[in-house]
């Protein structure tokens, strides 16, 4: 079984959701089962996105993609990068990094689209209860899929308190 793990570049990427994803990576018994995919990066977001659904065709059932998500664009593009994957049998993991999340539940048109993205993950995965009790109220079909999974600290984070 290979994890496909969409992401923004963990290595180079500026945001949040590359240093995350660098932490879980970090994670030996994970990382070993794992195909890092960027979805994106700031230099040819284009050519990193066909590349993207370039390594995806090779997953096949018994796989699994974990996309990470921020916010409505880095939402999108995940989704059109999952076209095709369920239909193979790969299992579809959605983890929202977004703190806009709210501001979507919070609007009508805004559960619509969460609603059209999440409708194929198997698992929705969530930063925090809170997040968890939100998304269960304003979406409930997805309710049974939804996990939590805190972000995890990056070790380098620390490293300078060891000798303090």
């Amino acid at each position: 079984m290979t994890l496909y793990v969409v992401t923004p570049d963990p290595e180079n990427g500026r945001g949040g959701i590359s240093s995350v994803v660098r932490a879980f990576l970090q994670e030996k018994e994970l990382s070993k089962h794992c195909s890092v995919v960027i979805s994106h990066s700031e230099l040819g977001k284009w050519k990193k996105f066909s590349q993207a659904k370039s390594a995806l065709k090779q997953a096949r059932k018994g796989d699994a993609a974990w996309f990470h998500c921020g916010p409505w664009l880095s939402m999108l593009r995940k989704k059109l990068l999952s076209f095709g994957l369920k239909r193979k049998g790969v299992k579809l993991f959605f983890h929202l990094h977004s703190p806009t999340l709210e501001n979507y539940l919070n609007s009508r048109v805004g559960r619509l689209l969460i609603r059209w993205y999440l409708a194929p993950a198997d698992k929705v995965i969530v930063v925090s209860s809170y997040w968890q009790e939100l998304l269960a109220l304003r979406v409930p079909e997805v309710e049974s899929k939804i996990i939590v999974i805190s972000n995890p600290v990056d070790p380098e984070f620390f490293s300078g308190l060891r000798n303090s």
